[in-house]
């Protein structure tokens, strides 16, 4: 993106919810639906200046909806007052439909609004990145899931991460000030059930040989005493 212009209020929303037709059964998978929003603004305020706005998604997880609709794909791209849907998105569409490319045109010094919807599998846990192409003032990410459990957390990918606050805990995040082009954000998805059963199971094989060696030891004698069972600290794996 040019340099006479400047991303204002960057900001991406992912809601998770199950549907495991879509997810081929796994229980790991979850669609996401994303939208991202920003304002384009012409910092010389005086002549026209044309921009190129872009959105690539990827195929490395691939799902379809019971009605034939592959997931992921690009739903919608409005810029300034220009709907792209339907039948005239499908033509903007590249690389198997998974890139879009249209020129946003920014008249003097009113800015313009750019909103990108989509849809997109993400598994879990996974991390999510989001990279600028241009100079951006101000961005914020909130994540919200229909489905219980599940963790977020967001870091900045900028020589500055501690400027990035957070709005409302595992929910929203915000990263006031500038940023260069090619810096972001980058989000970690994890589910707390799974990491409690995760732990569980691992567990489960030095319990039971806990257990046994318990039992044991304190059925024999030695010097008329009993023997003390083997400590759990020892048996118990360590966490990493």
């Amino acid at each position: 993106m040019k340099a006479d212009v400047v991303k204002k209020n960057w900001e991406i929303m992912m809601v998770f919810r199950s549907e495991p037709d879509c997810c081929g059964g796994h229980d790991d998978t979850f669609v996401s639906h994303t939208t991202i929003h920003y304002t384009l603004e012409n910092i010389t305020r005086l002549r026209q200046v044309t921009v190129p706005v872009g959105l690539e998604i990827d195929l490395d997880v691939v799902g379809q909806h019971p009605d034939g609709k592959r997931v992921p794909r690009v739903i919608s791209v409005k810029i300034d007052d220009h709907l792209y849907e339907g039948t005239e998105l499908e033509a903007k569409l590249k690389n198997n439909a998974t890139l879009f490319e249209a020129d946003a045109h920014i008249v003097g010094n009113r800015p313009i609004a750019v909103h990108l919807e989509l849809e997109e599998i993400v598994r879990v846990p996974d991390t999510s990145s989001w990279v600028t192409t241009s100079c951006t003032e101000d961005a914020v990410v909130t994540i919200s899931s229909t489905v219980r459990g599940l963790l977020f957390d967001v870091t900045a990918l900028h020589p500055e991460a501690a400027s990035l606050t957070v709005r409302s805990p595992g929910k929203s995040w915000e990263f006031a000030g500038g940023a260069a082009a090619l810096s972001g954000l980058s989000g970690k998805h994890q589910e707390a059930s799974r990491l409690q059963q995760s732990e569980s199971a691992d567990c489960a094989p030095y319990r039971a040989d806990y257990a046994r060696r318990a039992k044991r030891d304190l059925s024999k004698k030695k010097g008329g005493r009993r023997r003390r069972p083997p400590s759990l600290r020892v048996l118990l794996p360590r966490r990493p």
